[in-house]
């Protein structure tokens, strides 16, 4: 499988992604530099954004505009290539992708969703190894007591969610 890569500074940080025929396969959510990015993905080769194909220079596009935050953008038609994944991080991965823009679930709702109620850890493990993170929009998933995980980068998540609009789960404060 040949795998290409970019990276491009958004309004958050800089952010990259790698695809294959099959569509994307990582994606690196915002870092404060260039190098620590290509560090992160150093597994894909890189092009310069200039060199990508067209379907591939619209994610960009949609990626600078969602870290503008003065519009909705989804990103649910760009395919993701999840290879290797298995197929109950693949229900999750479909139920995180259903979820809608400024709102979110819990790690138990998404198990439930993905036919298993009693898998809240595993769901949360497949948000752990999601590989193409706002692609398949992870961080609208929390925990029953509060934000939940997110890798160490809870400011991210709290970014990213405030961006959407969410300030708060039920009566817990995101």
């Amino acid at each position: 499988m040949s795998l290409q890569a970019t990276v491009f500074e958004t309004g958050a940080g800089w952010c990259g992604f790698a695809w294959s025929a099959g569509g994307l396969t990582a994606f690196g959510l915002p870092m404060p530099s260039e190098a620590v990015l290509i560090e992160e993905m150093a597994r894909a080769a890189l092009r310069p954004e200039d060199g990508i194909p067209a379907p591939w220079r619209g994610l960009v596009t949609d990626v600078r505009r969602y870290f503008e935050g003065k519009e909705r953008v989804e990103f649910y038609s760009y395919p993701v290539d999840l290879t290797g994944t298995g197929p109950f991080a693949r229900r999750v991965y479909a139920v995180m992708r259903g979820i809608p823009w400024g709102e979110v679930r819990t790690y138990g709702e998404v198990a439930a969703g993905a036919g298993n109620p009693r898998a809240a850890r595993a769901a949360g493990q497949a948000c752990a190894d999601n590989p193409v993170p706002l692609i398949i929009p992870c961080h609208r998933v929390v925990a029953a007591g509060g934000i939940g995980g997110f890798g160490g980068r809870l400011e991210l998540k709290r970014l990213l969610l405030g961006i959407e609009g969410v300030k708060s789960y039920g009566e817990r404060k995101c």
